[in-house]
């Protein structure tokens, strides 16, 4: 049997959506797909859905929302794929570099002293903040 061609389109989104209401999905998670498969689909202009056509849509997403932003409008796009059976259109997401717990440890403290008042004093070998009283 040959394989479906890829589309999407309002009445699709409906029965995914449908879909993930019988999954119990919450509604702010039902909304939050309505838009960003929405949003895919007046990319794509009427245009197939294509991997490349992914592709080119998080590219436009990139250049216009934050990283995590994207990611959580392509998770809602590969979770649509994925309904379909379209595997082979999945998209990567964003790969987003936090930084080490450490290093914004050091970055606080650094902040901190140029932001300490004159009146407060700190014990060179700790950091215990003294107060002096009048």
């Amino acid at each position: 049997m040959p394989k479906k061609e890829p589309i999407i389109n309002k009445e699709m989104i409906e029965k995914y959506l449908a879909y993930q209401r019988e999954q119990e999905k919450s509604q702010s998670t039902l909304q939050k797909y309505k838009h960003d498969l929405n949003a895919l689909l007046e990319f794509l202009q009427g245009g197939k859905l294509t991997k490349i056509a992914l592709i080119d849509w998080k590219e436009y997403l990139t250049s216009h929302y934050a990283p995590a932003s994207v990611n959580a409008m392509l998770a809602a796009a590969n979770s649509y794929v994925r309904f379909m059976g379209w595997l082979e259109l999945s998209v990567k997401p964003l790969k987003i570099q936090r930084p080490l717990f450490l290093e914004l440890l050091q970055y606080s403290r650094h902040e901190e002293e140029h932001r300490r008042p004159e009146w407060m004093a700190v014990q060179k070998d700790t950091d215990v903040y003294l107060e002096t009283v009048e």
